[in-house]
């Protein structure tokens, strides 16, 4: 039996575990976004802390997660398929909403990289 639904923390994954007996999990909007999850899941079920990434760490992800994107899909496509998941990597940093709206805008994957990087410079200041 695999459990599934509002997965989005290592705690969420344990009460799951704990309140259905399942023998397993997916994970779904909880890793928009958020590819760390997996990590939280994992320490969660070993009982270790999880300390979360930096909003650097999570932007190097993201300028990665675009590359691939554009391999796979071309620029054009693959900038655009992309938007909506820069949003939730950017989410709750310093500024994302103003980052959001100009990445919503960027017709390339140069100008995206360099807004993520504008973005991370302004999360260490």
């Amino acid at each position: 039996i695999i459990g599934n639904g509002d997965i989005f923390s290592g705690a969420d994954a344990l009460e799951l575990f704990k309140n259905t007996g399942c023998d397993g999990i997916m994970v779904a909007r909880g890793a928009l976004g958020n590819p760390f999850i997996f990590q939280e899941i994992d320490a969660a079920m070993e009982g270790r802390p999880y300390e979360k990434p930096s909003p650097e760490a999570r932007i190097d992800i993201a300028i990665r997660h675009l590359k691939g994107a554009v391999e796979d899909s071309g620029e054009y496509l693959g900038v655009r398929e992309m938007r909506k998941h820069m949003s939730w990597y950017i989410k709750g940093m310093h500024n994302a909403s103003r980052f959001r709206d100009l990445i919503n805008q960027a017709e390339s994957e140069e100008v995206v990289i360099q807004l993520l990087n504008e973005l991370k410079e302004d999360q260490v200041l």
